[in-house]
């Protein structure tokens, strides 16, 4: 099984909050057969939550330096999609295809077109994440979970 996890999901493996203990349950699950598809956005975007969760005082910034070096020793184990020009020109295409029902944002557009460009090499099974907006549109694409819900 193929998960595309957004940042939205993938930080729930490294920091616990709602949904952690329903994704870490769900990778036992499935682990004998399980790949994990991420976008290279979602390394910056894993920096920036957890630098945030610092400053914001949820965790003490120590705390974030190690999470941050965890998944950094972690992301051999994930299949890693790179930005290029093909994907910047979907999330385009997908930003003016939904912007009449759907406030769908920058980075979530990039991810989700990540997740395109990866299911045409490899398909995705599973598209997860924890922003309903992004999941409302990535079910044109793709069977999904919000772990949260």
């Amino acid at each position: 099984m193929n998960l595309y996890l957004d940042t939205s999901s993938l930080i729930k493996i490294y920091h616990f909050e709602k949904g952690s203990e329903r994704i870490k349950d769900f990778l036992k699950e499935f682990r004998e057969d399980l790949v994990l598809t991420i976008s290279k956005i979602a390394v910056i975007e894993m920096h920036s939550a957890f630098m945030k969760k610092a400053r914001m005082k949820e965790i003490d910034y120590k705390t974030a330096i190690n999470l941050l070096e965890l998944f950094k020793k972690d992301l051999e184990i994930f299949n890693v999609i790179s930005l290029n020009e093909k994907a910047y020109d979907n999330a385009i295409d997908l930003i003016n295809n939904y912007s009449q029902y759907s406030n769908l944002r920058t980075l979530d557009s990039l991810q989700l077109s990540s997740a395109i460009i990866s299911n045409a090499q490899f398909k995705v099974d599973l598209f997860s994440s924890s922003d309903n907006n992004l999941i409302t549109i990535a079910k044109n694409y793709f069977n999904t979970v919000n772990f949260e819900n």
